[in-house]
């Protein structure tokens, strides 16, 4: 009941700024299917679930699990469409721990590397946001000063990314010794943190690419050190785990934002939306995974050769700490 709740705000927030937009900042938004928009938009989808999939194989690695390229693939192509399409934002990501309960470590082990790859993206994007902003004063003292709604939207975005950080990064500290784990196979590995790092921060490069093609198709003519700190408040809002791959939230946040830089909010709102238009119209092909065969299942051979019985079971939580320990 709770995850239909928030589904609804998110989607009455949408229909309030829909309903408010002119028809022209509405028509606007299916510009983003023209030919070449969808063409680019594809391409870097493709790279961020490349990029995503390496920054998961690190802390996999890391934590002991090894992910075959074609596997992790496909799973985190699958993840990205349903994060969008269902509720809450990280069902997508439950979802591909859960897919790869049968591989080695069993379900806790794939909770792990999921939730603290996720965590180390998301922490990647709230410095980025916090920089930007530093940069730009005059933007952020107009977010705050504009009012009390919009420091409310901006203290809100924080919170709910740090709950989503703290939601995935306890799955991970349930290990046993969990930060224990943590420093020793992965936070004093600097050469692995320098990787998920850099790697983040070009998989956020990738994000702001294809919103900067939704804003230039929808009519922001902006220049790019004026948006790139705007996309960012936006995908902030976006990483709230409510609604609908933070449907609703994105484009209020997006309409803020733009007032604040002197940018029409109907065009914001516009880009926002665009943005996650495109981004759910490429992420659809990941469907043909859910016809791909799923992870074969490892099945330990007895002495006379047969399964053992307990082959087809997820790895119990006490046994996979262990052996990640």
């Amino acid at each position: 009941m709770n995850g239909v709740l928030r589904a609804l705000v998110s989607v009455l927030l949408l229909a309030a700024l829909l309903a408010w937009m002119d028809q022209e900042a509405w028509r606007s938004v299916w510009r983003v299917f023209e030919p070449p928009v969808v063409l680019a938009a594809l391409a870097l989808t493709g790279l961020q679930v490349a990029l995503a999939t390496a920054r998961w194989r690190i802390v996999a690695r890391r934590l002991e699990q090894r992910l075959p390229l074609g596997l992790a693939l496909r799973e985190t192509y699958l993840s990205t469409l349903l994060n969008q399409v269902l509720p809450g934002g990280v069902s997508g990501d439950a979802t591909r721990a859960w897919r790869l309960r049968h591989e080695p470590g069993g379900l806790h082990r794939s909770s792990g590397s999921v939730a603290l790859e996720r965590a180390v993206g998301q922490a990647v994007l709230l410095a980025a946001c916090l920089v930007a902003l530093l940069l730009q004063p005059v933007l952020w003292q107009r977010l705050v000063a504009g009012g009390l709604v919009q420091g409310v939207v901006i203290l809100a975005c924080a919170a709910g990314l740090l709950a989503s950080l703290g939601w995935r990064l306890r799955r991970v500290l349930r290990l046993r010794q969990g930060l224990g784990v943590l420093r020793a196979r992965v936070l004093s590995r600097p050469r692995a943190l320098l990787a998920m790092t850099a790697l983040s921060l070009a998989l956020l490069a990738a994000y702001l690419a294809v919103f900067v093609l939704a804003a230039r198709a929808t009519g922001t003519t902006a220049p790019l050190a004026t948006l790139v700190p705007l996309m960012l408040v936006s995908l902030l809002a976006m990483s709230i785990p409510l609604g609908f791959g933070g449907l609703g939230l994105r484009e209020g946040a997006a309409a803020l934002a733009w007032a604040a830089a002197g940018l029409p909010a109907a065009q914001g709102v516009a880009a926002a939306l665009g943005y996650g238009v495109l981004a759910l119209a490429c992420s659809l092909p990941a469907l043909l995974v859910l016809a791909w065969p799923g992870p074969r299942r490892h099945r330990p051979r007895r002495a006379d050769g047969q399964a053992g019985p307990d082959a087809d079971q997820p790895s119990s939580p006490r046994s996979s700490s262990n052996r990640v320990s």
